[in-house]
């Protein structure tokens, strides 16, 4: 839902101390959009699933929707240093987050517990 301010009668005037110039009374809106954000953080793997050390680390897919049983969007971050990532435009609703890292061979972890988020 979009929340508005309105402002009417506004002037803007300007002086050098000496003359006065305005301009035309005017009226402004400011619009608060329906459309959020959502930062998603986590630790980087550091074992592969045997137990040995993780050595080709590659980044990560985050997968989300609107649908914890369809996760249908997906971003690549393909930094393994990174491990924070700000999914921006969002509508209001409820939103439904994983993860999953990948190798340099392209080899993909099982995915992370869904975590979910309200975007108000």
């Amino acid at each position: 839902m979009d929340a508005a301010v309105s402002y009417e009668g506004i002037v803007i005037s300007v002086s050098d101390g000496e003359h006065v110039v305005s301009l035309p009374e005017f009226s402004i809106a400011v619009m608060r959009g329906a459309r959020r954000s959502v930062t998603v953080s986590w630790m980087p793997p550091t074992q592969n699933t045997d137990g040995s050390a993780l050595t080709n680390l590659a980044g990560y897919h985050l997968y989300y929707g609107t649908s914890s049983t369809d996760l249908d969007r997906r971003v690549e971050i393909a930094n393994p240093g990174i491990v924070v990532y700000i999914v921006e435009d969002l509508p209001v609703g409820l939103w439904h987050f994983a993860m999953s890292a990948y190798s340099t061979a392209q080899a993909e972890s099982d995915r992370s517990a869904i975590v979910s988020r309200a975007v108000e």
